[in-house]
């Protein structure tokens, strides 16, 4: 596939807004979870107990150089939610919490933002200016992270992308499916502008349909947010060989 349709995939997945419908633009605070059919107690009490998981050894990550993007942010909120909940919120969220359990295992950790801004200016120029960070700090892996919408409000669950080889993204899967107790989308091969043009090892993960009322409540809930980081560095602890 040449790389004005990789472009274009790309720009798809930056724009992140169900059938077509423009982001809320009030919506300027992350959504607590009032309101949804699910309840926070629902939520957490609906998360396996981390002595059911298998035992990972993050220790494997020490040492090792990590570039975390939080996907959107700035002029670009990505997807959002039912209840008005924006997707680069709930990435960067995500972001800070896998970059605590990577650093308390001994990783460096490179955030391509860390704040609502932007890498760059235009969709084209910000994939472009995380690919380059990447690249430049000479990273291990790459992580985007992101949240799916989709018109179809009943779909669910972590859906984990790749380029190259899968196995970064099918046990970075495995850990999100095991360690939310959700439903599997596997993993899918997508010449994504960040995952062709990186030169390690890179997945892009959506860990839910933001666009699912239920999924909305669970991507907003800080629990939630820190069962997804952990489990996306239990993967990458598995893919060390951990």
């Amino acid at each position: 596939m040449n790389n004005l349709l990789a472009i274009l995939l790309a720009l798809f997945l930056m724009a992140g807004v169900p059938g077509g419908s423009a982001p809320n633009p009030s919506a300027s605070l992350p959504w607590d979870g009032s309101g949804s059919s699910l309840t926070s107690s629902e939520i957490v009490n609906s998360l396996p107990a981390l002595s059911e998981l298998a035992p990972r050894n993050l220790r494997t990550l020490s040492g090792r150089t990590i570039v975390v993007d939080p996907g959107h942010g700035g002029d670009n909120p990505g997807a959002h939610g039912p209840h008005g909940s924006r997707e680069a919120d709930n990435n960067l969220a995500i972001a800070r919490y896998l970059q605590q359990d990577l650093e308390q295992a001994g990783a460096r950790v490179i955030l391509t933002r860390t704040g609502n801004t932007t890498p760059g200016f235009g969709l084209v120029d910000q994939l472009r200016a995380r690919v380059d960070l990447a690249n430049g700090a000479g990273a291990q892996v790459f992580v985007s992270i992101h949240n799916d919408s989709n018109p179809d409000l009943s779909l669910s669950g972590p859906t984990t992308y790749y380029w190259g080889s899968p196995a970064l993204a099918r046990v970075i899967q495995q850990e999100l499916v095991d360690s939310l107790g959700a439903v599997d989308n596997g993993v899918v091969r997508r010449p994504l502008y960040v995952l062709e043009h990186t030169r390690m090892p890179a997945v892009l993960v959506e860990a839910g349909f933001i666009t699912s009322p239920a999924d909305e409540a669970r991507l907003a809930n800080p629990t939630y947010q820190r069962r997804i980081a952990l489990a996306i560095a239990r993967g990458l602890a598995r893919y060390f060989g951990g």
